[in-house]
């Protein structure tokens, strides 16, 4: 799990400079990174969370959960923000899995992106709720 929480620390740390520019985004992190001691696996994820951008499959449990994570957290942010407190610690996963079927909401969270926790160790069915 270390690696997985490394490949989400990293994953966006070229975002300041792609942002506008997804067809490399993640290939300056992937750069960086290649000169460091880091496992090829977490500079595989960083690239494949901007497949579609990129070109590139997801083909690891890694590469999929990174690519949810990352998706999932706009909606979470978005859920917190309709809660009277507006604190990420009010959001609970029934309420994420509730948002998850209303298309209106949140319409820049691509829910096939979240969907694809699906392929990795943490269906979106096991939430506690």
């Amino acid at each position: 799990m270390e690696l997985w929480g490394i490949a989400g620390l990293l994953h966006d740390l070229d975002f300041e400079k792609t942002a506008n520019q997804p067809e490399v985004h993640g290939l300056k992190t992937a750069a960086i990174l290649s000169e460091t001691d880091l496992p090829v696996e977490i500079i595989a994820a960083i690239k494949a969370h901007n497949a579609e951008g990129l070109g590139v499959h997801r083909k690891t449990k890694l590469d999929f959960a990174l690519t949810c994570a990352e998706s999932i957290t706009g909606l979470v942010v978005a859920t917190a923000l309709v809660y009277p407190d507006k604190r990420l610690a009010s959001v609970k996963p029934k309420s994420i899995l509730k948002r998850m079927k209303e298309k209106d909401f949140a319409r820049g969270v691509d829910r096939d992106l979240v969907r694809l926790c699906e392929r990795s160790r943490f269906p979106l069915r096991t939430l506690p709720v």
